[in-house]
């Protein structure tokens, strides 16, 4: 059975993409929220100031 051998290469490739697609969509979120709420933060100290 030489044409089974790659597969669980492929499915290991795969699934480390997956996973690291998922924890980079993680990252980015989590960021996104974090510059966010800086935003936010910021937003509120200019208008306390004026």
């Amino acid at each position: 059975m030489p044409q089974m051998a790659p597969m669980p290469w492929i499915f290991l490739l795969m699934l480390t993409l997956t996973s690291l697609a998922m924890v980079s969509s993680i990252i980015y979120f989590s960021n996104q929220k974090e510059s966010m709420k800086y935003a936010s933060v910021k937003k509120n100290n200019f208008n306390l100031k004026w």
